[in-house]
Formats: C-alpha cells, sequence, structure tokens
C-alpha cells in the first residue's frame, strides 16, 4: 500500500539502501538498482548493479550483495530475505539470471521484497513463487 509504513527492520534496511544506490554504476541504463540480504544468521550484505559496455559482463545487485556474502561467510551462507530497490520509484523483481543465483542460496520460503522507495510500496514473493522450477543438483539425471 502506498505511504504503510514500513516495520523497523524495513525502514532500517531500506535507509541502507537508499544509501548505496548511488553507488551504482549505471551510465548505459541510467536505471540504479541495489539490494540488501538479510542470511539466517542474521549478517547483512549489500549490492548495486555494475555495468558495462559489454552488456553481458554487467554485475546485477543481487549477484553483487551475493558475491559480497559468499566472499565474507562462504558457501554455506542461507538467505533469510533479500529486498531490492532501484531509483525510479518502480518494482524490480529480479532477472532471471539472478532468480538462478538466489536460488543457490535460499531455500523456496526465502522472501524477495520489492520496495519502492519513494512511497514505502512493498511487494513480498518467495522463491518458490518467482522461480517454481529451479534448476538445481536433484534435477540432474544420473546413470
Amino acid at each position: 500500500m502506498v505511504g504503510t509504513p514500513l516495520s523497523p527492520c524495513l525502514e532500517s534496511r531500506k535507509k541502507r539502501i537508499i544509501k548505496i544506490i548511488n553507488n551504482s554504476y549505471s551510465p548505459y541504463s541510467q536505471f540504479k538498482v541495489a539490494a540488501n540480504l538479510l542470511t539466517e544468521c542474521g549478517e547483512q550484505f549489500d549490492g548495486v548493479n555494475i555495468e558495462n559496455s559489454s552488456y553481458s559482463l554487467t554485475l546485477c545487485a543481487e549477484a553483487a550483495a551475493i558475491s559480497s556474502m559468499v566472499s565474507k561467510i562462504g558457501p554455506n551462507a542461507k538467505i533469510k530475505n533479500i529486498i531490492i530497490a532501484n531509483d525510479k520509484g518502480t518494482f524490480c523483481p529480479p532477472c532471471g539470471a539472478c532468480r538462478q543465483r538466489l536460488s543457490e542460496f535460499s531455500t523456496d520460503d526465502t522472501e524477495v521484497i520489492l520496495i519502492s522507495i519513494s512511497d514505502n510500496r512493498i511487494s513480498t514473493h518467495t522463491m518458490s513463487q518467482l522461480l517454481p522450477h529451479k534448476f538445481c543438483s536433484d534435477t540432474l539425471i544420473t546413470s
């Protein structure tokens, strides 16, 4: 809902995103994205998008946050939830590649919270809603 007060935890994390969103390197799209993920252990990690003139080398904010998390606490880290926002006042769901990246470190119940930083609207989804048929080692066929 527009103008609905955020929980104190989400408000604090929104402030972190507002603080870092201008660190985004987005000279080509002019579309700044920031993400803040919370691990099951209570640690937070931030990321912003980093574009490249060779577009396929662009790093999404979600991927940057995951990289920071894994670099600090290792590959067994699990994401409790992630919030994602942009500088345009609209919702910005993760791209398909980032949905798969997030699934590597998530459970089906991990929350993906999209936030409009201009008016406090939020849209919450679970990983199983965003990526119902994820590719994982359980889906591989062995002979």
